[in-house]
């Protein structure tokens, strides 16, 4: 039975008995007072971690651990697609991997498969003889990700559907078929194309398909170079039967998102018999059912369900890396092809100028609760299954918080609402059964760590989610533990634990059940549920809250989350912790990082000493932390306005730098009328690294274009190709941020300029540790005097993820695209000057 929380504040019990939560044992009796985008994933090839220790399950109020799994043994197998043969569970995933298991929960590698790209890799007859054919398309054999095998009844052959692939474009999916689930697979064919140009569509069958003799005057456009908005990448696929019957492929990545195709049971090829009649629909990729215009979505797996008759649509958002908002999203649909709409009856599909972060339910993404020893991030790239049992479960890669890239398998149990939807119970899989019967309230009720998914998609900052107290009363009334407000309420609403969950943010509806925590190994209850707002609550029951607790939990918080181990950035230290201990902060050198967390950042790379004494009640605890405090970049300005350049192109003096600091340019035939900087669309200036060497803050620019007919790239800070800063005006005239570095993209557009040859002044701010309009970072951009935008999509990057290599004026990295169009003015600053700023400075010009 589960403990008697904890009295702390008696004052807090008569409030507790008017509001229905009595003092028997397994519920609480007062409530204690305290606060209350990428396109193709690449990753290495998988490395055994090893079978870690597993803790026994421990006593009290888990009477019944022992009928649990209470050993795991992991794998790391990347975009692991499952399958059932024979009593066992199948794995198979990226760079060649593959497992096995009979429980969910103990897995081991196959033939040799955690060896990857190895000829001792027993699935296949040495694989680069398997997939040469392909990949004399593609370039190579070194890219095989995100496999799919069914059984084809038709064939009876076990087909693998492999993504063979060599840029974010050119791609295909070969077929390889065996006689055992286990190989060695043999090649059969290719089943889709993409990235095809003039050269190289000869080597496909498009031609075949389509009936025509060339690309020319076709929609297909690819280049070969750049990820397309309209049509596939044709890697992730998933091969599944439908409720009538037939086979179907889904695929597709970002670019122009994800597609399905009918399959030929008899040859596991795409049936070419079948025409795709709606406009919208593409006579060789197929249909569209998600995703588009390059924004994010990836690994798609469908899961036909005949108990209720949807087609669960699983897509994942974000980028893979450990810290980049990888997340597993759901739709559903009565028809194969769709619509697949999520809970709030959205389609998946994105249209010119939309998006989809607000699209899908978000199943969970990044979090930590109490009982881990390292958070869980960036889970994506999963399949799922429903058992002989009739059992659901969700199979992913789960990255982990201060443990690098390292990945290894993980397995949920999913339930269904009562709206049918599938949700996943908060800890991994260890052998529960669902609830055959609905629990009395006065045996669910307690105090429960809480968790909040929410909705968003950063790949630049993504955070974690910590788990924070609520208690769940017997009477039905949810209540906030800072000081017994009233949060929200529940109801069970049938049989199986269903229940109905009201909270601030609306109505969410799940399931309570009973799992093992992780970690602690206890078993607790917990729920999981859905709003129609696509987010989803998790909640684990807490064996008691207690002052010890909270200070044992604010106190990882605080040397986990709050304490970095390096920055050049002011940190956040909050008085009170997420259970409602008070922080009391203090550092060894207050002249760098004040006791309040404010940063004066130092020349040179400094190491401060940050210590936190985490009270509550009569029990207190301090920890702390070294943070390395990274150095400022070198001095760049004796200018005591913080201007750094200026390029005003004074005739006689055109290439100086007419501040005083002496950074001239180099010019690349470019030519100048009466103070003006003429391109003519292969002609730039170079102006030197040093001006980027101290974190650029603000840039002011006045400049004009010819037309739109091709990009305008303007100004770019880069250090190579593939790491860049620049601004351009696209093909519709707007003014365009667009940063690549360290795996992390982000995309700024203003409105429309004023027009073609009509001068223009833009002004833009990276994100400092100042504030402005109460707007602490980020990003703002003005153009013509009027805000083009706000966001923190650039924060970092200038001098500190860029350092500015190679700078250009009318040109991007690459060297190719440039400019037409002229630019009277360019002044850049090491200070941010602020949305009022920029203003002044156009008033001034």
């Amino acid at each position: 039975m589960y403990r008697k929380i904890r009295a702390i504040l008696a004052l807090m019990m008569a409030v507790m008995l008017l509001m229905g939560c009595s003092g028997n044992a397994g519920k609480p009796t007062e409530v204690p007072g305290g606060k209350t985008t990428p396109g193709v994933s690449e990753e290495p090839a998988p490395t055994d971690p090893g079978v870690p220790e597993t803790p026994t399950p421990t006593a009290g109020g888990q009477e019944n651990a022992e009928k649990y799994i209470t050993k795991h043994s992991r794998v790391s197998v990347h975009d692991p697609s499952i399958e059932y043969d024979n009593g066992k569970y199948y794995i198979f995933g990226s760079h060649l991997a593959a497992a096995v298991s009979e429980d969910l929960a103990s897995w081991s590698y196959i033939q040799n498969s955690n060896k990857g790209y190895s000829r001792n890799n027993k699935l296949f007859n040495t694989y680069d003889k398997v997939f040469a054919e392909p990949g004399k398309y593609v370039g190579g054999t070194d890219q095989l990700w995100a496999p799919d095998v069914i059984y084809n009844k038709a064939m009876g052959k076990y087909c693998m559907y492999m993504s063979v692939s060599g840029t974010t474009t050119t791609s295909c999916i070969a077929l390889a078929v065996a006689d055992s689930i286990e190989g060695p697979y043999e090649y059969v064919d290719t089943v889709i194309y993409s990235g095809f140009t003039d050269e190289t569509v000869g080597m496909t069958d498009v031609f075949e398909v389509l009936g025509i003799k060339s690309l020319s005057g076709t929609k297909y456009n690819y280049d070969g170079k750049s990820s397309n908005a309209d049509y596939p990448n044709c890697i992730d696929p998933t091969v599944f039967y439908g409720g009538d019957g037939k086979l179907y492929m889904v695929y597709g990545s970002m670019s122009g998102g994800i597609f399905m195709v009918l399959l030929d049971e008899k040859t596991g090829l795409v049936d070419r018999t079948y025409k795709y009649t709606d406009p919208k629909d593409d006579p060789y990729f197929g249909v569209r059912i998600a995703a588009g215009q390059r924004k994010t979505g990836e690994g798609s797996f469908i899961m036909y369900d005949d108990e209720s008759g949807y087609y669960y649509l699983f897509v994942t958002y974000g980028y893979l890396n450990a810290h980049c908002g990888y997340q597993i999203r759901e739709f559903r649909s009565k028809e194969v092809f769709g619509p697949y709409l999520d809970a709030a009856g959205r389609a998946a599909t994105v249209e010119p100028g939309g998006t989809n972060v607000d699209k899908g339910i978000k199943l969970f993404g990044d979090y930590d609760f109490s009982c881990l020893t390292n958070a869980y991030t960036s889970p994506g790239h999963n399949s799922a299954i429903k058992t002989p049992e009739g059992e659901y479960f969700l199979v992913y890669h789960q990255r982990f918080n201060n443990k690098g890239e390292m990945h290894e398998v993980r397995v949920h149990k999913l339930v269904k609402n009562s709206e049918d939807w599938l949700t996943a119970l908060p800890y991994e899989y260890s052998g529960e059964k669902d609830l055959k019967e609905t629990p009395d309230p006065s045996e669910v009720a307690g105090v429960y760590e809480f968790i909040a998914h929410g909705t968003e998609v950063d790949v630049s900052s993504t955070p974690i989610i910590r788990s924070t107290p609520l208690a769940f009363c017997e009477d039905g009334t949810v209540l906030d533990n800072c000081d017994s407000r009233f949060f929200g309420s529940w109801s069970f609403m049938g049989d199986g634990g269903k229940v109905r969950i009201q909270t601030p943010k609306g109505v969410y509806y799940g399931v309570f059940s009973k799992q093992m925590t992780e970690g602690t190994k206890r078993e607790t209850y917990v729920f999981s549920a859905i709003s129609k707002r696509n987010d989803v609550i998790w909640g684990s029951r807490l064996e008691e809250f207690s002052d010890e607790v909270s200070v044992e939990r604010d106190s990882k918080v605080a040397t986990t989350y709050l304490i970095p181990s390096e920055t050049k950035e002011s940190l956040k230290l909050p008085l009170l912790g997420d259970f409602y201990s008070q922080y009391i902060w203090s550092s060894s050198d207050t002249s760098v990082i004040a006791n309040d967390g404010n940063l004066y950042r130092p020349l040179q790379d400094t190491t401060v000493e940050i210590s936190v004494t985490v009270q509550r009640g009569d029990v207190s605890k301090t920890v702390s932390k070294k943070v390395k405090v990274l150095g400022g970049l070198e001095p760049n300005s004796a200018r005591e306005d913080g201007i750094v350049a200026i390029y005003s192109f004074n005739p006689g003096e055109e290439l100086k730098d007419s501040s005083g600091n002496g950074y001239d340019l180099t010019n690349f035939g470019v030519t100048f009328e009466n103070g003006v900087a003429v391109f003519d669309g292969k002609s730039y200036l170079q102006f030197p690294a040093a001006v980027t060497k101290a974190e650029i803050q603000s840039v002011i620019i006045k400049f004009s274009v010819d037309d739109t007919a091709a990009e305008n790239p303007f100004l770019t800070i880069s250090d190579s190709s593939s790491v860049y800063f620049r601004f351009y005006v696209d093909t519709e005239g707007r003014v365009v941020a667009d940063a690549k570095a360290a795996h992390v993209n982000g995309t700024q557009k203003s409105f429309a300029i004023s027009g073609t040859g009509e001068w223009q002044r833009f002004g833009f701010n990276n994100g400092g540790t100042d504030s402005i309009d109460n707007y602490k970072g980020g990003s703002i951009a003005a153009l013509n005097g009027d805000r083009a935008w706000r966001g923190e999509t650039f924060k970092g990057f200038i001098g500190f993820d860029i350092g500015g290599l190679s700078n250009y004026i009318g040109r991007d990295a690459a060297g190719k695209a440039f400019m037409r169009g002229k630019i009277e003015e360019i002044i850049f600053y090491n200070i941010y000057i602020g949305e009022t700023g920029l203003k002044t400075c156009f008033e001034g010009q």
